[in-house]
């Protein structure tokens, strides 16, 4: 069982696994699992269970802890980091809705294309939903 799932597991690979659910007619879904601390996420694919796991883990975390999390996941201050990094890590650090997310870059003209350096997108933020753990993490820059 994992998270009150019944769940096949054929392979194991550090933090992260291949199965399948049992549904309910007895039939079996594939599916990924991954394992972020210590909860686990089912997923479609790979990347959306480990997203997913990691969404979960963070919900626990200190204001500090995401922040700690948010720099050791962009360590250069310099680069431009993607569209839907930050779009993620924005929820995860404020707990920002994606509806409320694409309005904000709907109204700023901000698109999937478009790259940010960690300072451009706490510029970009501060104001916004959540700007309170922005400004925070512009303060530790």
């Amino acid at each position: 069982m994992i998270d009150e799932v019944p769940t096949l597991i054929y392979s194991v690979h550090g933090t992260y696994a291949k199965g399948a659910i049992v549904q309910d007619d007895c039939t079996l879904q594939d599916t990924y699992i991954a394992k972020a601390g210590n909860y686990f996420a089912h997923g479609k694919t790979l990347h959306k269970a480990r997203e997913d796991a990691f969404n979960k883990y963070t919900q626990d975390m200190s204001k500090e802890e995401r922040i700690e999390a948010f720099l050791k996941a962009h360590p250069d201050k310099e680069a431009k980091y993607t569209y839907d990094d930050l779009f993620r890590w924005h929820n995860i650090l404020t707990g920002s809705c994606e509806q409320g997310r694409l309005q904000f870059c709907k109204e700023r003209n901000i698109t999937p294309q478009d790259k940010f350096t960690v300072k451009e997108f706490c510029n970009l933020t501060e104001n916004a939903y959540g700007g309170s753990i922005i400004r925070k993490l512009k303060e530790s820059l």
